[in-house]
């Protein structure tokens, strides 16, 4: 008797997580058999709470300060109208891992119709001479940093000393820019994980006969 082996891939993620998603996310298996002896394994991804910067920097390689130069590339992304962009940033301070010097920050932007370039809901606008906390990742491969999406990974701040732009309750109120991230590094912790599960939206069905 051949029995079917059928694997379900699960996606259920929250606000925060989709703008994190792929880089703080984890695999839990599920297997299920009915009557008819076939099993049925649902892969259901996790992806990380990021409502506080000490989550963000558990989840993050490379946390940094730094000024935007200008912008330097420009190519379009996997959805239409989206374009990834690459800013040239001058770091000033590093609070995890080691930017420093002169770097390449990869940004996803979104053009309108009319033409016009936006950030997308809940983006962060880049600009030339602005100052931003990144949080997120480097990519070796194309010598780049990637932050997280939204304001979760693109920070913009007045100065080191001005009072941060902090994710609710994960700061005090008068905290400046450096103290915050300062701590956030020193406190870092993983936030408990958004769990998918069967009911949610089913992206990937494939059916393979095991003997």
């Amino acid at each position: 008797m051949i029995s079917v082996k059928k694997t379900v891939r699960v996606v259920a993620l929250s606000v925060s997580a989709i703008a994190v998603v792929g880089a703080a996310t984890f695999t839990v298996f599920q297997t299920v058999r009915d009557d008819s002896d076939s099993t049925s394994e649902q892969e259901n991804l996790m992806a990380t709470d990021m409502s506080k910067d000490e989550y963000v920097s558990y989840a993050s390689s490379d946390i940094f300060y730094g000024q935007v130069v200008k912008k330097v590339g420009e190519n379009t992304g996997d959805q239409s109208g989206e374009l990834e962009q690459q800013w040239e940033v001058s770091v000033q301070k590093a609070f995890k891992g080691a930017a420093s010097g002169t770097v390449v920050v990869n940004t996803v932007a979104y053009k309108r119709a009319d033409g016009t370039t936006w950030p997308g809901e809940g983006g962060v606008l880049m600009v030339p001479d602005k100052r931003y906390v990144f949080a997120g990742h480097y990519d070796a491969e194309s010598q780049r940093y990637e932050p997280y999406g939204g304001a979760t990974g693109v920070r913009p701040e007045a100065g080191l000393q001005a009072t941060a732009k902090h994710t609710g309750a994960s700061a005090t109120e008068q905290e400046s820019v450096d103290e915050h991230w300062s701590q956030a590094v020193t406190n870092e912790r993983q936030g408990p994980p958004d769990v998918a599960s069967p009911s949610d939206d089913i992206v990937d069905d494939s059916v393979q006969p095991t003997p």
